[in-house]
């Protein structure tokens, strides 16, 4: 009785760069890289609408270097808002990061930076990837359960692997100094192969993963979180410099961490209800609505920092209006429901 879905991403990756899709989104940035495939995404769904598992093909976005990224500097460090996944290269990520705090380095606001973690295995690579300074530059974190405490693990790691992480994308340990400078990161034709294998062989290992049941079983299936290691972990990295800990928890909503606003610091802890599903129809596109939802709102606040005095309620705002498009996405069998737009309240 499950369903499968993928999605048609070879005539969207078409459409794409035809610049058909509506709702005013350029394509300046869309590179077509010969050889390479559109990535795509099989989700096997339960009766229930959970999730069973899911094979991606993802390969292409290793493609998405620092070096592309780099030739977009001058748009990205004045844009309000950036969203990056951690599908990306390490290099790309540390890029990212870098670009969003180095407007910091001469007293001015730079772009709000987002880093949804896409699974466990990816979030630990991006901590160990992005290093302390490129934790601290993240304005939002939008973790699962399992993969908060991912990341919170790998903190103690990132300084004694973020170097290899890094090599292994295909360059040096690190780019920021690059990025800074807007130098582009020249690589043979060796290493971007290199890379390719490296990105197909960590999709496909988690991929396997997630068929056996390790990653992407049904809630039903899973073991129960603890609740005070989900807590800890989100305060550790609240603690390493995100601004905002996001950590999604299905029907149970959301828990938000941040730094207190007391003068005696520390962090605290916000619960935020997911809005109420008679039915599910499939959860597949959830998380992806929830963020779109949160940083569309936050669009419409980017006039101030989020770390000013009324910064609280414009994080709140926003992470309702995730909850709305990811409620939306469960009660419909598109991932994406058609109620959502650019112009959707």
């Amino acid at each position: 009785n499950g369903r499968t879905f993928q999605a048609d991403a070879f005539e969207g990756g078409g459409a794409l760069g035809g610049g058909v899709v509506p709702g005013g989104l350029t394509f300046d940035g869309v590179r077509r890289v010969p050889g390479m495939r559109t990535a795509t995404y099989t989700a096997m769904m339960d009766s229930s609408g959970d999730l069973v598992a899911a094979v991606a093909d993802m390969a292409v976005l290793g493609e998405i270097t620092a070096e592309h990224v780099l030739t977009f500097r001058e748009q990205l460090i004045i844009a309000p808002l950036i969203v990056a996944d951690a599908n990306l290269p390490a290099q790309t990520l540390v890029a990212l990061a870098d670009i969003a705090a180095a407007p910091a380095r001469s007293g001015a606001d730079g772009p709000l930076l987002w880093l949804e973690p896409v699974s466990v295995v990816k979030a630990a690579r991006a901590v160990e990837s992005l290093g302390a300074a490129g934790i601290a530059s993240l304005t939002f974190i939008s973790p699962n359960e399992d993969e908060v405490v991912a990341m919170a693990a790998a903190l103690g790691d990132e300084g004694e692997q973020g170097g290899a992480s890094a090599a292994r994308e295909g360059g040096a340990a690190s780019v920021s100094g690059e990025a800074a400078s807007g130098r582009r990161i020249g690589r043979r034709e060796g290493q971007r192969e290199g890379q390719r294998w490296l990105q197909w062989w960590g999709d496909a290992t988690e991929a396997i993963a997630g068929l056996l049941g390790g990653l992407h079983r049904g809630d039903e299936d899973r073991a129960p979180v603890d609740d005070k290691g989900v807590r800890s972990a989100a305060e550790a990295l609240v603690g390493a410099g995100v601004e905002h800990v996001l950590v999604t928890r299905g029907a149970r909503g959301l828990l938000w961490a941040r730094a207190a606003e007391a003068s005696g610091g520390g962090v605290e802890f916000e619960e935020i209800a997911a809005l109420p599903v008679d039915a599910v129809v499939s959860t597949r596109g959830a998380g992806d609505c929830f963020v779109a939802g949160a940083v569309a709102m936050l669009q419409r606040a980017a006039s101030k920092r989020l770390e000013d005095g009324s910064s609280v309620g414009a994080v709140r705002d926003a992470i309702r209006a995730g909850l709305k498009a990811a409620q939306l996405s469960i009660l419909s069998e598109a991932a994406v429901p058609c109620e959502l737009s650019g112009e959707s309240g």
